[in-house]
């Protein structure tokens, strides 16, 4: 049960995230900035809207450790960004979905992914990277 509250309460914290997210793209991106450029702008605003909330609200993680979440974080954040720039390039360009439709399914790719990272990585009492790769195998 705890991790259906826990997965309720990171949907939560994710709607507040994309809507930062979604909101400083649609303006970027009526500016006439490149979509690339806007999504990665995009993503550090919602990035830092997620840390925050997720840190104290979804994991309740604020005791110690903000360095080691931190780092942990930023280590997510540029995998999850790598991915959402290449989803959304892929969805675009290759298989021409319009922008905003690839947005959103880039946005749920990247909501899975950092969900299950932030659970059993950034937040956990783990011993580091080598101990997390372990536990996704095993």
């Amino acid at each position: 049960m705890n991790n259906i509250f826990q997965l309720t309460k990171y949907s939560l914290v994710s709607i507040m995230s994309a809507i930062s997210d979604w909101i400083f793209f649609t303006i970027v991106v009526y500016l006439g900035i490149h979509v690339i450029s806007a999504q990665a702008g995009a993503r550090i605003f919602g990035g830092m809207t997620s840390f925050f909330l997720s840190r104290h609200w979804t994991f309740s993680k604020t005791k110690k450790k903000i360095f080691i979440q931190t780092r942990r974080f930023i280590f997510l954040y540029v995998l999850s960004y790598v991915l959402s720039l290449t989803s959304i390039y892929f969805f675009i360009e290759k298989i021409g979905i319009s922008i905003f439709l690839s947005k959103a399914i880039s946005d749920v790719i990247c909501f899975l992914f950092n969900f299950l990272i932030m659970k059993v990585y950034v937040f956990s009492n783990s011993k580091g990277i080598l101990f997390f790769i372990k536990k996704l195998i095993s």
